[in-house]
């Protein structure tokens, strides 16, 4: 099911059928969910199938919503692609309670020029038109985070030439569009923490695309996070089998959960200590609802060292095995932090 971002747009031909539009993966279940937007690549001349439904089917893997993204591609030129990414947010933020989405937690994941797409709405947002007759156009268009792979940030000195070409036509010599389509001068404070990764000897974006946007990120102390791989090729995707670049899609996961956009749900079972639990404050208001006497208890400090099933094997009248259920009930429906 494709989901058009205007409702009036006019039909398109060849490699823009369709477009522009969404491809919802979502997820079932008891939300809200992040949700991500994946622009795939394939040099504004296509969009690469091997960078659009494996990787929304790995991010549903991870416990993310995804959505594919078929932005406009030639003979479309610059902004019809940022007008598309930044309709695409604003629509899931529009529809996040009907799609069962966090509007607080939407990212975008782009590959190589998808990456240049995802880096440009990262850095070229803004915050909705609260006057507009369209309720979508009163959304922010900024996203909560940013995955770029192997992506093309400049259409300066390093940039890929047929991409530039395409994306900017017969204003490809415009210095101030040059300067305007180039993420890595576009960076303010307000731009969203990223992960990002390249080989170092990718062939057709060269690893200073990298380079330069970490620099800037780093002068004005937006949050990334960067990994350059020591050989690879362009265009790996979820790099299945990669010696070294299959790593990212673990490495990123792990930092989505630093960042708060992947909530971590907390195993939380008999066999969890009493210390634990208190440092805690929602599992330690748990026991201080069940068991208030063991808290006050000068043996406490001690008795942290204890799993519940471990107290629970006391012989006193205030451990039960009723009891031990209902403190297990609580504190898993509790367990997302």
């Amino acid at each position: 099911m494709n989901i058009p971002l205007w409702h009036d747009q006019p039909a398109l031909q060849g490699f823009n059928e369709g477009c522009p539009s969404l491809t919802p993966y979502l997820l079932e279940g008891e939300g809200p969910f992040p949700a991500v937007i994946v622009c795939p690549g394939g040099g504004y001349r296509h969009r690469a199938d091997h960078e659009g439904e494996p990787v929304a089917k790995w991010l549903n893997a991870i416990g993310i919503s995804a959505f594919v993204l078929h932005y406009r591609v030639s003979p479309a030129q610059y902004p019809s692609q940022l007008h598309d990414a930044q309709r695409a947010i604003r629509t899931i933020r529009h529809r996040g309670t009907e799609w069962n989405i966090d509007p607080e937690r939407i990212g975008m994941l782009g590959f190589s020029a998808g990456g240049h797409l995802a880096s440009m709405a990262g850095t070229r947002f803004d915050n909705g038109n609260p006057q507009a007759n369209d309720p979508i156009e009163r959304y922010s268009s900024r996203p909560d985070a940013l995955v770029l792979c192997y992506p093309l940030i400049t259409m300066g000195e390093f940039t890929n030439a047929s991409c530039k070409s395409v994306l900017m036509g017969e204003r490809q010599n415009d210095r101030a569009l040059i300067e305007l389509l180039s993420s890595e001068k576009q960076v303010t404070e307000e731009t969203p923490p990223i992960f990002m990764w390249i080989t170092a000897d990718d062939p057709v974006v060269q690893a200073e695309n990298c380079l330069m946007f970490a620099a800037a990120l780093r002068k004005f102390r937006v949050s990334f996070e960067m990994h350059l791989f020591e050989s690879g090729p362009h265009g790996l995707g979820l790099a299945g089998g990669h010696r070294e670049a299959q790593a990212w899609t673990k490495l990123c996961e792990a930092w989505l959960k630093t960042r708060n956009f992947l909530l971590v749900e907390r195993v939380i079972d008999e066999y969890t200590t009493v210390g634990r639990l208190l440092a805690d404050d929602c599992s330690s208001r748990v026991l201080e609802r069940y068991l208030p006497d063991l808290l006050a208890s000068p043996k406490i400090d001690y008795l942290k060292a204890f799993s519940l099933k471990s107290l629970f094997n006391f012989s006193d009248p205030m451990f039960t095995d009723e009891k031990l259920a209902a403190i297990l009930k609580d504190l898993k429906s509790g367990a997302k932090k």
